[in-house]
């Protein structure tokens, strides 16, 4: 199991994943955590586009199609 700091940590991984794309919108990585354990992540990758929390439920409706 995941602590708090490790989840804070990649959702700034993610979030790096935004820059130099998604100005004037700040870099934003969202992880979705249950019980512990990571369920979905997603960032901003381009101005314009849908937002980290967007993109994380996204990629938990694609986990629970399955």
């Amino acid at each position: 199991m995941l602590e708090f700091s490790q989840f804070m940590l990649r959702a700034l991984e993610l979030a790096a994943k935004g820059k130099g794309a998604v100005e004037p919108n700040p870099m934003v990585g969202c992880v979705l955590v249950r019980d512990g354990q990571l369920i979905a992540e997603g960032y901003h990758g381009f101005y314009g586009g849908p937002h980290a929390e967007r993109a994380a439920l996204a990629h938990l409706g694609q986990i629970s199609a399955r």
